[in-house]
């Protein structure tokens, strides 16, 4: 039973690959939202009521946290370089009480047992019962715009950077509820593209949580990074493979022109 602070939870095999990764990052040093990561069997014992457990949880909640923080799931074996748990495991962004902490570590864990999460282990033939599902608490960054950068084309295969992005938060790009703007970077930095998408949605915080609202007048059409912030994401991604290698899928999010490290996982083969 163990609980963790994230920059420590570097055990994929107690604390599931997101939070490995996200703790070997806080260790290089690169801008990743604090947190603490809660091994699989911690959430086990939560999930069956022990009260041992939730007292710990809400006194580290309480000194870790003064703002709204994102609960996601870190199942063990959750992202590899053969498959991608993305979109089947959920993920629940601006908690700002411990209420509803409690909620969302028991809809996360939960998600491990949802129609597409089980459809998706029986296509790759992974077992149910092989599955354990690890959680990372992290503070919550209010995002200007967010994305996703790839460090080989996922559709020519060639050695370059692509990045997708749009405004608010990332989810809106991981989902496909818009058409992200579009970059090419070369392996130098030099940028080979730029294509403007249709960002017609915004998820923004709100006070229940995230909402979905309509994006009117130029910004639909403008572009969401500036050439500043493409050298920075260029940055990162070169950052990330000194750490975990070539042929990444990397999750990021830009506040106040700060650029954040979100998820970094193997692109699926």
């Amino acid at each position: 039973m163990t609980l963790s602070n994230l920059c420590d939870a570097n055990d994929e095999s107690v604390f599931g690959g997101k939070a490995k990764n996200l703790s070997l990052s806080l260790q290089a040093g690169l801008r990743v939202p604090d947190g603490l990561a809660l091994s699989h069997l911690f959430v086990a014992e939560l999930i069956s009521d022990n009260e041992s457990a939730w007292k710990s949880l809400k006194n580290a909640f309480s000194k870790k946290f003064g703002g709204s923080v994102a609960v996601r799931s870190s199942a063990i074996g959750e992202d590899g370089h053969n498959s991608s748990f993305a979109g089947q495991h959920l993920s629940i962004l601006n908690i700002n009480s411990y209420d509803k902490l409690i909620e969302s570590i028991r809809e996360v864990s939960d998600s491990v047992n949802s129609d597409a999460a089980k459809g998706y282990r029986n296509k790759i033939g992974i077992s149910d019962s092989s599955v354990e599902m690890a959680i990372v608490i992290q503070s919550l960054v209010s995002a200007d715009s967010s994305g996703v950068i790839f460090t080989k084309n996922p559709t020519s295969k060639a050695r370059e950077y692509v990045i997708e992005s749009s405004w608010g938060l990332g989810e809106i790009v991981v989902s496909g509820q818009v058409i992200p703007d579009y970059f090419r970077i070369d392996l130098d930095g030099r940028i080979l593209e730029k294509r403007v998408g249709v960002k017609d949605i915004i998820l923004k915080l709100n006070e229940n949580g995230v909402e979905e609202q309509e994006v009117t007048g130029s910004r639909v059409s403008e572009l969401s990074l500036s050439n500043a912030q493409l050298t920075e994401l260029y940055t990162l991604s070169q950052n990330c493979q000194t750490l975990f290698g070539p042929d990444l899928d990397i999750e990021w999010c830009i506040s106040e022109n700060k650029v954040y490290l979100l998820q970094c996982r193997p692109i699926t083969t």
